[in-house]
C-alpha cells in the first residue's frame, strides 16, 4: 500500500514539469483582399513552423449596418501557412459580400506546446457588385 501512495506521488509530481514546460508560441495571422476585390486571403506566420501549417483559419463577416461579427467560413492552411476563402465565398454569392471581414487563427495543440490564438485586422469590402 505505501508503494502504491508513493509511486501515485511520484507519477503526479512528474507530471506537472511536463505541463510547465508547455511553450506558448505566438502566431501572427494577416487578411488581404484582391484589387478587385474578389477574393480574400492571408497567411499565418509564427517562430514555430508546427504553428502556420494545418492551422484552422476562420473567417468573420459583419455587414456594414450590423454591429456584430459572425463567422462565416473556416478552412485550414496549406504547408506554408496560407489560406484563401475564394471558392467558399463564392459558392455564398456571386461576390464577395460588401462589409468587413477579419480572419482568426484559431489555437492550437502541437504536441506539448500551444500555438495562441491570433485575430487579423479588419478589412472593408466596398463597391463590388452581388
Amino acid at each position: 500500500m505505501k508503494r502504491l501512495v508513493i509511486g501515485a506521488m511520484l507519477a503526479v509530481a512528474l507530471a506537472f514539469p511536463a505541463v510547465a514546460l508547455a511553450e506558448k508560441i505566438n502566431s501572427d495571422v494577416s487578411i488581404h483582399k484582391t484589387f478587385d476585390q474578389d477574393r480574400i486571403y492571408g497567411v499565418v506566420q509564427s517562430p514555430a513552423h508546427k504553428c502556420e501549417r494545418n492551422r484552422e483559419i476562420v473567417l468573420f463577416y459583419r455587414p456594414f449596418q450590423s454591429p456584430d461579427f459572425a463567422p462565416i467560413a473556416s478552412e485550414l492552411t496549406d504547408s506554408l501557412g496560407q489560406y484563401d476563402f475564394e471558392a467558399q465565398l463564392m459558392k455564398r454569392a456571386p461576390a464577395v459580400e460588401e462589409g468587413q471581414y477579419f480572419a482568426r487563427a484559431t489555437r492550437k495543440s502541437a504536441g506539448a506546446d500551444v500555438c495562441r490564438r491570433d485575430d487579423s485586422r479588419v478589412i472593408e469590402v466596398a463597391g463590388v457588385g452581388g
